[in-house]
């Protein structure tokens, strides 16, 4: 599980530094995330999301929990992050 971790943290400072190749590449093809509005993405979603204006200026991930069903992991986590979007100042919990 500590690889499995490590990874989701890689792929959450890939988000916060604009890596989005790299955000691309650790992401699996059916990943799926829920926003703050409800509104949900997949893979090419997000990664189009993430190359979007909005700048992550800070973030939190917490409350990680994984769960292993054979070889497959499920994680989920709480993530609070602030950044900048078209010049206003934004706050942005995804989770």
């Amino acid at each position: 599980m500590a690889t499995i971790r490590a990874l989701e943290l890689k792929w959450v400072d890939a988000y916060k530094q604009r890596q989005i190749g790299s955000v691309g590449a650790l992401l699996a093809e059916d990943y799926v995330i829920t926003l703050e509005d409800g509104s949900t993405y997949g893979k090419v979603g997000f990664v189009s999301y993430s190359a979007g204006p909005l700048r992550v200026m800070w973030r939190e991930l917490a409350d990680v929990k994984i769960r292993m069903h054979e070889n497959i992991a499920v994680v989920t986590a709480a993530y609070h992050e602030r950044g900048e979007l078209a010049e206003n100042l934004t706050t942005i919990t995804i989770g």
